[in-house]
């Protein structure tokens, strides 16, 4: 009984202590006087380990981790988290948290201690099967080990991979569950997104990431499915090389999954979902990566554009969204759709084939295949939508998207007449969607691929209009150029 006595009171006066951390002249006193050491030996007492490392937590910083080094008390640390405790292993991994945040030292020296605690207990040095027991806990638990990993993955696991893969642990798992969480814990969430960001870009560790991905945008609630589906587009998206990633791309299109969830996704109203079609079917990686072939965009865009997917519907309504980012995810995955080249399905052919070299009057004057990404995108709204757009949007990535997609209708006959007949139905008729294709040709905030797209689309416009008085290219040289809004940077 006195011993129980002593170790409630010694628990108090750790809690005490934790509060008065929280001060920085006091945090600075105690660890003057050796908090740390003294704690840093109470971590072996089951009673005591909890607040003992909640007392860790507070007094964390550079000078605080290496005392904690010195005392030897990181080992005793790591072993905490498998301790028989839930609050006991939170704590311990917060407290890990915070002195590897303060300190890329202890960062390392905590790598270190997890690999060498894993081989000893499991004959593997993977630091992902010391976060183990906390996968299985309460939600706190599983936020205190991502956190944990978080900053792992940001230190230690840049030079030494190997000891991060996600195969033979719930580490991804757990991350997957702090990523689909409710959206009003946007730390847990950041953490969770980050790790498993970090992780994903190991090879070894891609296929395990994307498939459950995949499999969250087709249940949990819409925050989650927003959140899971911007992870993936994340992925997909290679910023060194500004185009899609071939390895992860190939991943999705391997999976079952991909088209009910993009259906699910969009159904959400996530404009990640339409980032992902963008991504899917851009065809930019056949030139850009030359080392790893990237999957058939045309094949990607069949499957993504088949009914039961309702993809295109879903697209539209996005296009009317008043967020400028599902206006372009929507826009630039219309774009990419309508750039399907492919020629018409089986059934379609027979009835049209007119010869394996027939000229391209004749190719462009057959109708599109309405079993087909363009076929399909021409008997629903789009047009229409992508043209309204274009007219009423002031944001460069929307416009760009929104000319390219127009372009690649107007090249057969049966999409340029349906562009035609919906510049002659807007509300600012004809003349005014040449003159907006004016302002982007004249203009230097788009691209020269846009300036050529617009370009062409007017062509196209002024050779169905010969009668009226015609707003010609030379027309435009000959007068000054009229004034261009200064559009906002994607």
């Amino acid at each position: 009984m006195e011993v129980a006595a002593y170790r409630n009171g010694c628990t108090y006066k750790i809690w005490q202590l934790q509060g008065l951390a929280k001060d920085r002249a006091c945090r600075e006193y105690l660890l003057r006087e050796g908090a740390v050491g003294i704690a840093a030996q109470l971590l072996s007492d089951q009673q005591l380990g909890e607040n003992s490392a909640g007392l860790l937590r507070c007094l964390a910083s550079p000078e605080g981790s290496q005392k904690l080094i010195e005392a030897g008390g990181l080992d005793r640390l790591v072993k905490l988290l498998s301790a028989d405790s839930a609050k006991t292993r939170e704590a311990a991994a917060l407290a890990l948290y915070h002195m590897s945040a303060a300190s890329p030292t202890f960062c390392n020296e905590v790598f270190t201690s997890m690999c060498k605690a894993m081989l000893e207990k499991r004959g593997d040095a993977l630091v992902l099967a010391a976060l183990e027991p906390l996968y299985h806990g309460e939600a706190e638990e599983g936020a205190a080990a991502a956190y944990l990993l978080n900053v792992l993955t940001a230190g230690p696991a840049q030079q030494w991979s190997d000891y991060f893969i996600c195969a033979g642990t719930n580490a991804v798992v757990c991350l997957m569950q702090q990523l689909t969480m409710d959206s009003s814990r946007i730390a847990e969430v950041y953490a969770a997104t980050c790790a498993l960001t970090c992780l994903a870009a190991l090879p070894v560790n891609q296929p395990t990431i994307v498939q459950e991905l995949l499999s969250a945008l087709q249940r949990g609630n819409e925050s989650g499915k927003q959140q899971a589906g911007l992870l993936l587009w994340q992925l997909l998206n290679a910023a060194a090389t500004a185009s899609t990633n071939p390895a992860v791309a190939a991943q999705c299109v391997a999976s079952d999954n991909l088209v009910p969830g993009i259906s699910w996704t969009l159904h959400a109203q996530s404009w990640a979902a339409a980032g992902i079609v963008q991504a899917l079917t851009y065809d930019g990686h056949r030139v850009t990566n030359s080392v790893t072939k990237g999957p058939d965009s045309d094949a990607i865009r069949l499957r993504i554009v088949a009914p039961e997917a309702n993809v295109i519907p879903q697209l539209i309504i996005l296009l009317g969204s008043q967020d400028m980012h599902a206006q372009a995810a929507a826009a630039h995955a219309l774009a990419n759709l309508t750039a399907y080249r492919s020629g018409s399905c089986e059934a379609c052919s027979k009835a049209q084939r007119i010869g394996n070299f027939a000229p391209f009057t004749q190719q462009r004057g057959q109708a599109a295949c309405p079993h087909q990404p363009q076929g399909r995108v021409l008997t629903s709204t789009a047009p229409c939508e992508v043209l309204r757009l274009l007219m009423a949007s002031s944001d460069s990535s929307v416009v760009s998207a929104c000319v390219a997609a127009i372009s690649n209708l107007c090249a057969t006959e049966e999409g340029q007449n349906r562009v035609l007949d919906e510049a002659k139905r807007a509300p600012v008729g004809m003349e005014g969607v040449k003159m907006r294709l004016l302002q982007l040709v004249s203009g230097k905030v788009l691209s020269v691929r846009c300036q050529d797209a617009a370009r062409n689309v007017l062509v196209r416009l002024e050779s169905h209009n010969r009668k009226a008085p015609p707003i010609s290219l030379m027309t435009l040289l000959l007068q000054p150029p009229s004034p261009v809004p200064a559009f906002p940077e994607p």
